[in-house]
């Protein structure tokens, strides 16, 4: 075995560099293409059509719930906190009720430095509630942002005499549980795809966690922000400057065209004349 794995390690890059040429190839340009992100106006229609149902489902404070509409609800939320936090598919489906509780409690704000906080960032804060689960890979923690428009349904997933009504199972830990007595916690990848369709969206697979991962990259990176925003981004991203801009975001084409080659056609204009 060890004669074996001297040869491959020796061999690796003759038996697999042109698959790990393609993989990083389509990665750099097939799916950084403009046309392979979710249109924007696309991106509207599915918030409206999720912040509406979200509201009409939780509008009753008394309505008897039945599974059907909780499995709803729960892939809307769901659907929204994804593609809101542009998170990966996985991760706020294995949100805890213990992190939501965290988050309901406040546990990872100071309470005395929002005391002294500007108004904005006051108002901020009670708009947002937030916590944190692991990321990637286990060995980093990740933030979820919850606007205000999810917090009643996230109030509805998590109250145990509705989930008990609806058969989600008691020892069940997650806010995004399985239905049926399952102990496990639903796609998120096809809870957003759900939501898409019932939206009506014109192209629902263009709408799925990693393309809206690339999507607010790229719209992100095109902000005119400061440093030190663009290094709070990144780490809510989980991932750093380096991967944001080799594999998330697609290229700047049109800065690349009004800045860039703006001050290259000087150059060559320049050039030009000093010649003549």
């Amino acid at each position: 075995m060890d004669k074996f794995t001297d040869v491959l390690a020796l061999n690796h890059n003759i038996i697999f560099g042109d698959a790990l040429y393609k993989i990083n190839k389509t990665r750099q340009t097939k799916l950084r293409r403009p046309e392979n992100l979710p249109r924007e106006e696309d991106c509207q229609q599915l918030r409206d059509y999720t912040l509406r149902r979200i509201a009409e489902l939780t509008s009753d404070e008394y309505h008897v719930w039945n599974a059907a509409e909780y499995c709803e609800l729960r892939d809307l939320v769901l659907s929204r906190l994804t593609l809101f936090n542009a998170r990966r598919g996985g991760e706020p489906a294995r949100l805890t009720l213990s992190e939501w509780q965290e988050a309901v409690d406040g546990q990872w704000l100071d309470s005395a430095a929002i005391g002294n906080s500007t108004d904005l960032e006051q108002r901020l804060f009670r708009e947002f509630r937030i916590t944190y689960q692991t990321g990637k890979g286990n060995n980093h923690l990740v933030p979820i942002l919850f606007p205000l428009d999810t917090c009643q349904g996230m109030m509805k997933l998590t109250d145990q005499t509705v989930r008990s009504f609806v058969g989600i199972h008691q020892n069940n830990v997650y806010a995004f549980p399985n239905s049926k007595h399952s102990l496990d916690h639903v796609s998120g990848w096809h809870s957003v795809h759900r939501v898409s369709t019932d939206a009506d969206i014109q192209c629902p697979e263009l709408l799925n966690p990693t393309k809206m991962r690339h999507l607010i990259s790229t719209l992100y990176a095109a902000r005119d922000v400061p440093e030190q925003d663009r290094r709070l981004f990144y780490l809510h991203m989980g991932h750093s400057e380096k991967v944001n801009s080799a594999i998330y975001q697609a290229p700047l084409s049109h800065q690349e065209v009004t800045k860039v080659g703006f001050h290259l056609q000087e150059i060559d204009q320049c050039k030009h004349f000093c010649c003549n």
